[in-house]
């Protein structure tokens, strides 16, 4: 267990590193340019939640969590898109949310605990995940607004293709990781739980 503790906390080190040192750059997948065509909206949609690592260990929570809890993970990732699709529509037609940076922290932390605690309320985090979506996509939002409906459109179809994709990946990976290594369940659950709600609280410390 103490080797688990200090893998951990260096995984964990590292990201805080990376995140710190690189957070200038962290939501501008068109170095700060709207995009202004088709592919450049495809391309940014691509990006952006793979860049953005406040929304990719939450979309990488969801396949976590599905495999560890044996939730489905088609209506949780589903759920989360349309949810943040939706949010992201609210924020290109000028309708404003409230406080999305601290949510979207709290949003993060809060998954890392779920995965570390083993909820099992498999309709209470489908909710909050869902919830969770709305304020993601919202951010989301900001790197296309005031960009040409035809690149918001394609910008809205690549953030909802990387998000599956990151999604069944990390289920996918989970899986064999837990079928193929002498890592338990339990080991990977508070592991990865650890860096991802560090990681939020990380955030939410620079929100408040």
């Amino acid at each position: 267990m103490n080797k688990l503790i200090n893998k951990t906390t260096v995984t964990c080190s590292g990201l805080l590193a990376t995140v710190i040192s690189g957070s200038t750059q962290a939501h501008h997948p068109m170095d700060g340019q709207i995009p202004s065509t088709m592919f450049e909206g495809l391309i940014s949609g691509i990006a952006h939640p793979v860049i953005g690592l406040d929304h990719l260990l939450f979309i990488a929570s969801i396949g976590l969590f599905a495999v560890l809890s044996g939730a489905s993970l088609i209506r949780l990732v589903t759920g989360f898109t349309i949810s943040s699709l939706s949010g992201l529509l609210l924020h290109v037609n000028a309708i404003a949310l409230p406080s999305v940076e601290l949510i979207v922290a709290v949003s993060v932390m809060l998954a890392g605990l779920v995965i570390i605690k083993q909820f099992s309320g498999q309709v209470v985090v489908g909710i909050f995940i869902a919830a969770a979506g709305l304020f993601h996509g919202f951010a989301y939002g900001e790197a296309i607004y005031g960009a040409p409906k035809g690149a918001i459109a394609t910008y809205s179809m690549g953030i909802g293709f990387i998000q599956c994709g990151i999604a069944i990946l990390v289920f996918k990976l989970t899986q064999v990781i837990l079928a193929r290594s002498r890592v338990s369940s339990k080991h990977l659950r508070l592991s990865a739980g650890s860096c991802i709600a560090l990681f939020g609280a990380f955030l939410l410390s620079n929100s408040i």
